[in-house]
């Protein structure tokens, strides 16, 4: 969904969900993006125009502040909640 190393941007989106749309338009297989997927924003932004998410950096951010205990673990449900609610959503 972009170039360079994984964050999604704000100014970054308009153009991953771009990316998307013509990947979408070439293509009836599902269309994943990924690499710099963090927040709910982000899916909300590129709803409509991909059927899938992959989140990775943010999962690790979690793990390096928090560790592998169950604080860590709660975050990580807090934010799958949060992108599942905003992939919902609409």
């Amino acid at each position: 969904s972009r170039t360079g190393v994984t964050g999604m941007r704000r100014e970054r989106e308009r153009a991953a969900r771009e990316l998307a749309l013509r990947v979408r338009a070439r293509t009836e297989l599902p269309v994943a993006v990924g690499f710099g997927i963090s927040e709910p924003g982000h899916v909300r932004a590129l709803r409509g125009a991909a059927d899938a998410f992959v989140v990775g950096s943010a999962l690790v951010d979690i793990v390096g502040r928090l560790g592998s205990g169950p604080p860590a673990r709660e975050a990580i449900r807090s934010l799958a909640r949060s992108l599942v609610a905003a992939a919902a959503s609409g």
